[in-house]
């Protein structure tokens, strides 16, 4: 685990060290304490290496030990399995009852990451996204641009119209406008357009002023 995400950490792929890894933690997956699991599917979600046995074995391991996992080891699990495309419901829904009875405890970035994961992968937890949308409207100032137009993204995609947290983005998103990278702000307005929300167009014409 520490291996994979020190190197994962500082974008070094070696495939073949992976797959050897790969082969190993599958093996041990019940050795694996939740930190050392979830440390493991991130670096290979990160450097883009995706072992469909490890994931499978992994899966089994974190629903069955759910309740041992913190905020960010529930965030980086279901964001690996989101960013390489590996779907297990569940998964998805034991982290999805997790998340919803933790979610004071997530930090901006955790909150992003676990909702844009559902999104990814069309998962719909209606208890989930409501404790996301107030968890992210009570912090919305601690929110960069990504997890702004991450968070807002996954909730229109999903179709949740919280209204009270879009206008809360949406300030949070005119105040730092500057600071919205292309995709950033491409993600925040689609949502806000999928949505009807007026915002949208504001934050348009903020960005391009005629």
């Amino acid at each position: 685990a520490s291996t994979g995400w020190a190197l994962a950490t500082l974008g070094v792929k070696d495939e073949e060290l992976f797959w050897a890894a790969a082969r190993q933690a599958t093996a041990r997956i019940r050795e694996f304490k939740p930190q050392e699991m979830a440390n493991t599917v991130w670096a290979f979600a990160t450097l883009g290496v995706k072992d469909e046995e490890l994931f499978g074995a992994a899966a089994r391991q974190a629903t069955g030990r759910m309740c041992e996992l913190n905020q960010q080891n529930v965030a980086n699990t279901v964001w690996a399995f989101a960013t390489l495309g590996v779907k297990d419901g569940e998964l998805f829904w034991a982290a999805a009852r997790q998340a919803t009875e933790r979610m004071r405890e997530f930090n901006p970035q955790d909150v992003a990451n676990t909702v844009w994961a559902f999104a990814s992968r069309c998962v719909k937890d209606e208890e989930l996204l409501r404790a996301a949308a107030r968890q992210a409207t009570e912090r919305i100032r601690e929110f960069n641009p990504q997890a702004v137009g991450n968070t807002v993204w996954a909730l229109a995609t999903l179709g949740v119209k919280d209204e009270v947290l879009f206008r809360a983005a949406a300030r949070q998103a005119t105040a730092r406008i500057r600071e919205f990278k292309p995709q950033e702000l491409a993600n925040t307005v689609w949502a806000f357009a999928t949505l009807g929300m007026n915002d949208g167009d504001r934050l348009c014409s903020l960005f391009y002023p005629s």
